[in-house]
């Protein structure tokens, strides 16, 4: 067991217990300060002790002197001295004697067992190309002061990086509460680190070693997203992905590029795999690190992450890992390739197309049908809101398969014209964009779109000099979409029909599109022309703007759906193809 007088060891946890001072011990209000420092690690419990006793000591002091006793009497005339600078400097005296110590006790054992630690032992070996070299090339000594380093290093980083994100949670109890003196404790510990830095001697082993160092991840990784920012993200995107490899980081550590192996891949995972959706709005979950919740989550058998959201976490990674192979020398291959979550029941069993039953419902609704007023859109009453998002999103969704962020985005002159054809024309520019380079595309309007007055609605918005077809909806500002609002509002809409279940949402619109497409036998190449897929193959599709010819055979693909018993009947508006009876009325889906 450690020695250290105020260090107490009971059922193998380690407790911290000081006596009061005599001259307090009538006003303190407690003979002793006693309380578990909560590790059963001797090694730990000794760093921690020291920390404790220093911190015991201040709130002895600061009693003293709030209460006019003791030594603080012979001190009053002195200035006063805050427990925040004491403690800090303290502290920082603290970890440095504390490290010391340390490596005193170290290569006193590895003095003593020098092939022992030639072997792996005392201490953590690294697994670096530096490492490496000074095993061929160094002596003993040159090894373990290079372990010692990464060591320092290494703690460096975690508590700059707590620091960086307000993470002080370790070190609240002895800044009693205070989270700006808790910050002032870690700058200290990590300025009292520096000093071992700075006065550790070069070694001609470690110059040579230099020469082949490889950069730290997080120094690779603002290297990658200033690139791909330039023109290949959208704002969305970059800050999705600086948060994903932020948490790499924060789980594997900041390590040289080329020392990452398929180890901290399956550590990345594994703690993917056990965190809970939305993380970030648990209360219980606030102010741990990731492997904390991680443990917290398993241990209360919480649900976790759906495996389509760890395979993006994971992708978002091995694509930054991509990139570092074509960059970085030092970099042979990508850590995280292969280790995609394997899902059985595949993306579309995970929304489901509408079914007859769902669409009916939606499109025999009082918004459809007649509603109370715009506001009221869940009462049945007299008015269709045929100039409202409400009545043409999901009509657009239906018939032409686009996406929920690609519609609410549309401008008026989006919707254009080639050899009698009109279209949608799909492509970014100002602030709007596109999910992937083949979402940029031309959808040829479908005939049912232009019977229930679509294109008078495109014109009624061009009169109101309106640049956007749905200008109640704007991108929200915490994640630069569009769909936001308009999702939240489906949801509800959904809900209120009774309809709503976990497998179907305004995206189920396209799947219920790639059924009637699938069930007409129209080419899987079209299919992707028409959502915005990528292909396989290049087709004379994929230039459809620039072919009247291809536009009018997509046109007609589109028309020549086959039914699938869907009746849309509108109140003011029938919402069935014009040559049929509204007994008969059956659209293409």
């Amino acid at each position: 067991m450690p020695k250290h007088p105020r260090l107490q060891c009971r059922n193998g946890t380690y407790y911290f217990r000081a006596k009061t001072p005599a001259d307090i011990s009538d006003s303190y209000g407690k003979q002793e300060e006693t309380f578990s420092l909560r590790t059963k690690d001797p090694k730990e419990a000794l760093r921690l002790v020291r920390i404790e006793a220093v911190r015991i000591d201040e709130k002895f002091e600061a009693h003293r002197q709030s209460h006019g006793t003791g030594r603080a009497c012979a001190a009053a005339k002195r200035p006063a001295i805050t427990i925040a600078s004491v403690t800090s400097s303290r502290h920082r005296q603290s970890v440095i004697d504390a490290e010391f110590a340390r490596r005193a006790e170290t290569k006193r054992q590895v003095d003593a067992d020098v092939d022992g630690f030639i072997a792996g032992g005392f201490v953590d070996h690294p697994r670096d190309e530096r490492y490496y070299f000074l095993t061929q090339e160094g002596t003993w000594q040159d090894l373990l002061r290079y372990c010692f380093k990464v060591e320092t290093k290494s703690r460096i980083d975690f508590l700059q990086r707590s620091i960086s994100i307000g993470d002080c949670e370790a070190f609240l109890n002895m800044a009693g509460g205070n989270y700006a003196f808790a910050r002032d404790l870690m700058l200290a510990e990590v300025e009292a680190l520096e000093t071992f830095l700075r006065n550790e001697p070069v070694a001609r082993h470690e110059i040579d070693a230099e020469v082949i160092e490889c950069p730290l991840i997080s120094e690779a990784v603002a290297n990658w997203v200033a690139e791909q920012s330039r023109d290949a993200w959208t704002e969305e995107t970059r800050q999705s992905s600086e948060i994903t490899l932020r948490d790499f980081i924060e789980i594997v550590g900041n390590k040289p590029i080329a020392d990452y192996a398929k180890s901290d891949a399956r550590e990345y995972k594994a703690v993917m795999l056990d965190l809970p959706p939305n993380l970030a709005k648990r209360r219980a979950f606030h102010g741990l690190s990731l492997r904390e919740a991680a443990k917290k989550a398993k241990s209360e058998g919480l649900q976790t992450m759906r495996a389509k959201t760890v395979n993006k976490r994971i992708q978002t990674v091995s694509a930054f890992f991509n990139w570092a192979c074509n960059h970085y020398d030092h970099l042979e291959s990508n850590p995280l390739a292969g280790l995609a979550v394997k899902i059985t029941n595949g993306t579309r069993n995970e929304r489901d197309p509408f079914s007859i039953h769902e669409l009916n419902t939606i499109f025999r609704s009082p918004i459809y049908t007649g509603c109370a007023s715009e506001t009221h859109w869940k009462q049945p009453g007299d008015l269709v809101q045929k100039q409202s998002a409400k009545y043409w999103v999901p009509l657009i969704a239906l018939f032409s398969g686009m996406r929920l962020g690609e519609i609410i985005q549309l401008r008026t002159d989006d919707i254009k014209t080639s050899a009698d054809v009109f279209y949608f024309d799909i492509a970014p520019g100002g602030d709007k964009s596109v999910k992937t380079d083949s979402s940029k595309r031309k959808i040829p309007l479908h005939p049912m779109l232009k019977h229930v007055g679509f294109l008078d609605f495109v014109s009624d918005r061009k009169r109101q000099k309106s640049e956007r077809l749905f200008p109640d909806y704007r991108r929200t500002s915490a994640k630069l979409s569009w769909s936001d609002a308009f999702s939240k509002h489906f949801r509800k809409f959904l809900e209120a029909l009774k309809i709503k279940q976990s497998a179907n949402c305004f995206h189920s619109f396209r799947h219920s599109f790639e059924d009637a497409c699938r069930n007409s036998s129209v080419p899987a190449d079209l299919m992707d022309a028409l959502q915005g897929h990528a292909q396989q193959a290049t087709l004379v599709v994929t230039r459809i703007d620039r072919l009247a010819r291809s536009l009018r055979d997509l046109q007609n693909i589109v028309h020549d759906l086959k039914g699938r018993g869907v009746t849309l009947k509108g109140k003011s508006s029938a919402l069935y193809v014009a040559h049929q009876s509204p007994a008969q009325a059956t659209t293409v889906f």
